[in-house]
């Protein structure tokens, strides 16, 4: 498929049709505005380069920017208007050669084909498609008049769980077809385009490499390709990357494993492993499916978003045990293994838990907004709610509070059967100079810890400091995905089932406490 960036180019993978969705072969193409707030985009700056070089080292920082400039085509998003034709394989209630128009609420400059939500689609008479199939390619216009109403359409997308914007879109597909009538094709761009390319989701699979087990990504956004890709047991083998957006994925030719566009794993498909980091919302789908398929589920935080996922995966994880792993990072923090001695605490005692947590400030639409992810208790706060767990093993909460600040912020309270207390302060206001950021102080028995960003320790007795140290705020990733690699290779049980359900619960019941604020 084609796709315009800086130009007009191919060896692009096809988007994946799925249930209430329709392939259109696209045959003029009319952008509208740009979308902006969608994702994160760090300014380029030599001093910031370096914060991060100090922060986390020159490898992992290279391997961040290479992620981020190749992210550049998918940062660009319009909404546009189009015509073109209903194509084979679709799943909307139009058949295949269907004249249509439609809108595009966030996608690139112009594709070859798109995938829409079959809400955004109108069918359309001949009279009004013709002039633009005429042309030796798709006819491309960047619209110059009054602005037509885009309403609540602009940056929408199928995945976010708001309703399909249907009468909005039906209303800015009748206000399009005065511009296209008075479109002239000499001010048009005619992307050359003789002979359409074919439909194509995914790449062939390679030949078997080795013997070590076999594993799938889903999701290669920035923190698949810098974190996990990058520490992952070099005897796990790839055998193919699913990832949603083409421009995200890039060109084919540059792929290093096989990919495809669909968001789960089609029937011909089996691995030993999932690695699982796509849309929060779609984590616990994909891991009942592996863990009923008799794989491991690698699943990236948080691995469940409602009750009923809570519940199903309950379900899944007891019929198919020890496949489970939660990626909860700061659960292989070294410095946290030295946070234990020196607070002289012996198996059950209580350690109280405190912490201030920085999010960076999130673009307007940005997915973590979206109703699907929930609020950033659970796309980030559960972290922190885990480790407490974690510090305190198999104490049970007995008493939790939320309180949802003017500001956005949220101040949690949690107290268990052992007597421990958590605090935590979760925020977006404050400097993104090196993204998220944390203060996390533990006390017991008169001593006191405190951990910066994962990475700076002081450890204070009452009459003078006990230890005092310096880590990298990335070895609790690399620990963590070799051990979790280790494991696998080796045929070892996941992580404790009661405890994942433990953390999810109580961040599932702050939610909703939060929710009614």
């Amino acid at each position: 498929m084609h796709i315009l960036g800086n130009g007009w180019e191919g060896d692009y993978l096809d988007y994946h049709c799925g249930e209430g969705q329709t392939r259109i072969q696209v045959a003029a193409w009319m952008v509208l505005a740009p979308v902006s707030g969608l994702y994160v985009e760090r300014p380029r700056s030599i001093r910031l380069v370096w914060e991060y070089v100090r922060e986390i080292g020159l490898r992992a920082t290279i391997r961040k920017i290479r992620s981020r400039m190749n992210e550049s085509l998918r940062n660009k998003r319009f909404i546009s208007v189009g015509l073109g034709r209903i194509t084979a394989g679709s799943k909307g209630p139009w058949s295949e050669g269907t004249a249509v128009a439609f809108v595009a609420p966030a996608h690139p400059q112009c594709v070859e084909r798109i995938v829409l939500a079959n809400a955004l689609i109108r069918p359309v008479e001949e009279q009004v498609i013709a002039p633009v199939e005429a042309q030796d390619g798709i006819v491309w216009f960047k619209h110059k008049d009054d602005a037509l109403p885009v309403g609540d359409l602009c940056g929408w997308q199928v995945e976010s769980g708001m309703s399909a914007p249907e009468a909005s879109a039906g209303a800015l597909i009748d206000a399009s077809f005065g511009v296209w009538g008075r479109l002239k094709l000499d001010e048009a761009t005619i992307l050359p385009l003789k002979v359409a390319t074919s439909v194509r989701e995914r790449t062939a699979r390679n030949a078997p490499v080795g013997e070590g087990p076999r594993a799938a990504l889903f999701g290669l956004g920035n923190y698949a390709k810098t974190v996990i890709l990058g520490n992952t047991d070099s005897r796990m083998h790839i055998d193919r990357v699913h990832e949603i957006d083409p421009t995200q994925m890039g060109q084919i030719s540059n792929q290093p494993w096989p990919v495809d566009t669909s968001p789960l794993a089609r029937i011909d498909e089996q691995y030993d492993a999932y690695f699982i980091a796509g849309y929060h919302h779609t984590h616990t789908d994909l891991a009942i499916t592996a863990l009923e398929s008799g794989a491991y589920a690698v699943v990236e935080k948080p691995v469940v978003t409602t009750g009923d996922q809570l519940n199903r995966l309950s379900q899944a994880a007891r019929q198919h045990p020890g496949k489970l792993f939660a990626c909860f990072h700061m659960r292989y923090n070294p410095l946290f293994a030295y946070a234990k001695q020196d607070l002289q605490v012996a198996s059950g005692d209580a350690i109280h838990y405190y912490c201030t947590v920085f999010e960076i400030p999130l673009p307007e639409r940005h997915w973590y907004r979206w109703p699907n992810s929930c609020s950033h208790l659970i796309s980030n706060g559960c972290h922190w709610l885990d480790h407490f767990l974690h510090m305190n093993p198999h104490a049970r909460p007995v008493e939790w509070r939320i309180w949802k600040c003017r500001n956005g912020d949220s101040q949690v309270g949690v107290e268990l059967d052992n007597g421990a207390v958590m605090g935590m302060h979760l925020t977006h206001a404050g400097s993104a100079r090196i993204g998220v950021q944390d203060h996390v102080e533990l006390r017991a028995n008169g001593r006191t810890v405190t951990l910066d960003c994962g990475s700076k320790y002081v450890a204070e007795s009452p009459s003078r400091v006990i230890r005092r140290c310096h880590g990298n705020r990335m070895a609790a990733y690399r620990t963590m995905y070799a051990t979790i690699s280790r494991k696998i290779i080796a045929g070892e049980p996941g992580d404790s089932l009661e405890s994942l359900l433990q953390t999810h619960a109580l961040a599932l019941a702050l939610e909703d406490l939060r929710q009614d604020q």
